[in-house]
C-alpha cells in the first residue's frame, strides 16, 4: 500500500507554499519532522509529527523510522503538554484525507469535551495564526531544552 514516490502526496511536498507550518517547523530529524497545525485546525499547541518517507502508517516504517517514532513522539508531547499547560495531551493519526503517516499531538484542557468527541471538534477551538506561531516558537525552545537535558 506504500505509495513509494510520494506522487500528489501534500505530506512529500517540500515547498508547502501558504500551507507550511505557522513558525516554521519545530522538530526535523533523518526519518520524522513536526510542526504546529495550520490555526484553523485547533488549539495553539497542535503539532502534527510526519514521517519524512511516504508511508500509510506505522506497519509499514522501517527498523531505523520505528525506533525514533516513541523518542520523537516522547519528546513532542512533553513539549507540548510544557507550553500549552495541559493536563492531558492526546495522539492521533487517520490518513484519511492524506495516506501519508502523519500524527497529531493535541492538547486537551478542562472545559473541552473529552475523547473522539474531541478529536471530532477540534476547529471548534481554533487558535489565530499568531497564536499558532508563538507556541511554534515556544515549542522550539522547550524542545531544543529537552534535547539539551538528553545530552
Amino acid at each position: 500500500m506504500t505509495n513509494t514516490s510520494g506522487d500528489d502526496c501534500w505530506f512529500c511536498a517540500d515547498d508547502r507554499g501558504a500551507d507550511a507550518p505557522p513558525g516554521g517547523w519545530v522538530y526535523e530529524d533523518a526519518h520524522w519532522r513536526a510542526g504546529h497545525s495550520p490555526a484553523k485546525f485547533g488549539p495553539a499547541g497542535l503539532v502534527i509529527l510526519e514521517s519524512r518517507r511516504h508511508v500509510l502508517d506505522v506497519s509499514e516504517l522501517d527498523p531505523d523510522e520505528a525506533a525514533g517514532y516513541g523518542v520523537v513522539l516522547g519528546l513532542l508531547t512533553g513539549a507540548v503538554r510544557e507550553v500549552t499547560g495541559a493536563p492531558r495531551v492526546y495522539t492521533w493519526a487517520s490518513a484519511a484525507h492524506s495516506p501519508h503517516l502523519h500524527v497529531w499531538v493535541l492538547p486537551w484542557t478542562a472545559g473541552r469535551p473529552v475523547g473522539p468527541a474531541y478529536l471530532a471538534r477540534t476547529h471548534a477551538f481554533a487558535c489565530t495564526g499568531p497564536e499558532a506561531e508563538d507556541a511554534a516558537g515556544a515549542l522550539r525552545a522547550a524542545l531544543a531544552a529537552r534535547a539539551g537535558q538528553r545530552l
